[in-house]
């Protein structure tokens, strides 16, 4: 998920992450890291890899499931919204 460019996420991440935020005692924030996924969920970049069959990762990398349906088609429908929003790169084509 981070160094090697944006790969899609593992359903339910961040319980993972909150299970190691408790279990290694690691000073971070659940809401801090709530927010980072959802920011990292909800760009652009991240939201055009949601196409069918695409390849999920857990938090050490390894391939974690697949992108579904209904998945897919709530990717393209935020897309579509975010269309209509202020994003200085433009459009989505």
């Amino acid at each position: 998920m981070f160094g090697h460019g944006l790969k899609l996420m593992k359903i339910d991440l961040l319980e993972d992450l909150y299970e190691d935020i408790n279990t290694q005692e690691l000073p971070l924030s659940k809401k801090g890291i709530r927010r980072c996924i959802r920011a990292i969920a909800r760009s652009r970049d991240y939201l055009e890899q949601g196409v069918l069959g695409a390849q999920r990762y857990d938090k050490h990398g390894q391939p974690c499931g697949q992108v579904t349906e209904e998945q897919s088609q709530f990717a393209q429908k935020c897309l579509k919204k975010s269309y209509f929003s202020e994003d200085l790169r433009g459009p989505v084509p």
